[in-house]
């Protein structure tokens, strides 16, 4: 992927993450992330280098966005985007059901780490109190989107090249 399509891709998920909580009643409980879905998807087609590049764009972007602690984000979406990254050569990346587990995993390794992050910091998150309360939800709701914007993706990529193919001998 190129920078000037995954920079504009990523700051659009940025903008529309930081709307979505004041428009979405449901927002509180099923918190969608659309930066990482971005970083995994982006991930998916990159090598591991482009996908760690990708994540801590993300990240830095959604840092600034967030309000909160600058680094957090960036070093959590660079290591989620690096494993993806890592691992996509051996995944069948048109099964839907492949998407879906790379989002979910995606999702809870993010959760994870930002937690330990936070942890260094010196802020107490209880963790196992809010899995099955946020994270879980929000890895299922990561997954449902994830899918839903790749099906979206996979369809107008397939309209260009038949375009390109019936107007471009």
């Amino acid at each position: 992927m190129k920078a000037r399509t995954v920079i504009p891709a990523l700051i659009v998920c940025v903008l529309f993450q930081v709307v979505l909580p004041n428009t979405i009643w449901l927002y509180e409980t099923l918190r969608v992330q659309l930066v990482l879905i971005a970083v995994a998807l982006f991930s998916l087609q990159e090598d591991w280098f482009g996908g760690a590049m990708t994540g801590v764009a993300g990240g830095f972007i959604m840092d600034l966005f967030s309000g909160g602690r600058i680094g957090v984000y960036a070093l959590c979406y660079g290591i989620v985007g690096m494993m993806v990254g890592r691992v996509q050569e051996r995944l069948f990346k048109e099964n839907l059901v492949t998407i879906a587990t790379v989002m979910v995993a995606a999702s809870l390794l993010s959760a994870i780490f930002v937690v330990h992050l936070l942890g260094l910091y010196g802020i107490e998150y209880d963790f196992f109190g809010e899995f099955l309360k946020r994270i879980v939800p929000s890895a299922a709701a990561n997954a449902i989107v994830g899918c839903t914007i790749f099906s979206m993706a996979r369809k107008i990529r397939r309209g260009i090249r038949a375009a390109q193919k019936r107007y471009y001998w």
